[in-house]
């Protein structure tokens, strides 16, 4: 990993790491899913941080990232899923979604998994939401989450939203040089490209 992409990605968990300080979360034993979870970086932060391996559950679409997963950390429970969340209803406290609505090109597929991750989620719980705000014009096979999106597939959450994440091309050049330079990027809020969202689902 090169100093741009580290750099963005301890702001990303210097900010996660806030957000679940602030709600307390690591001494409730309350279950926690990672949605798109990967090979299980970010399941393997929330045990960094004192969080049970027991407690920690993450899925995804990607058989050869769940199986990867399962071969790194072995201690986390990892999941393949295909159409639906095989969980039932109410289950977690806590929903992690980094980067992976992003991927969901098409605006119904968005729909049913907002809808899924709505469902398995517990009233008053928390999703927090790391996502592109801008399109990349590199990658055609990626599109954009904006806010107004994001308050329609969860318009019965009450929700913060923060931008961060220095254009990643840019923040490459320019931490090849020092990467003391990110910390005074990422001050000039035009040259985010990523929000980063807290979503509390209200209790009916």
């Amino acid at each position: 990993m090169n100093k741009g992409d580290l750099s963005i990605k301890n702001e990303r968990d210097k900010i996660f790491h806030q957000i679940v300080n602030n709600e307390n979360l690591c001494i409730k034993n309350e279950e926690i899913l990672d949605f798109g979870c990967g090979e299980g970086f970010v399941m393997s932060l929330f045990k960094k941080w004192g969080f049970n391996s027991n407690f920690l559950t993450g899925v995804d679409i990607s058989q050869k990232r769940i199986a990867l997963g399962k071969s790194k950390f072995p201690e986390f429970k990892f999941i393949h899923i295909n159409n639906n969340l095989p969980f039932k209803e109410n289950k977690f406290s806590l929903i992690i979604i980094s980067t992976v609505f992003s991927s969901i090109i098409n605006s119904e597929d968005r729909k049913h998994w907002a809808s899924e991750i709505d469902r398995v989620l517990k009233f008053n719980g928390l999703i927090i939401f790391y996502d592109m705000k801008t399109n990349n014009p590199f990658n055609q096979k990626i599109r954009k989450v904006t806010k107004d999106e994001l308050s329609s597939l969860f318009c019965d959450y009450t929700i913060k939203i923060n931008s961060l994440t220095v254009w990643p091309h840019f923040a490459r050049l320019v931490t090849s040089f020092s990467k003391s330079f990110y910390p005074l990027l990422t001050k000039i809020k035009f040259l985010h490209t990523h929000f980063i969202a807290e979503l509390k689902k209200n209790k009916k």
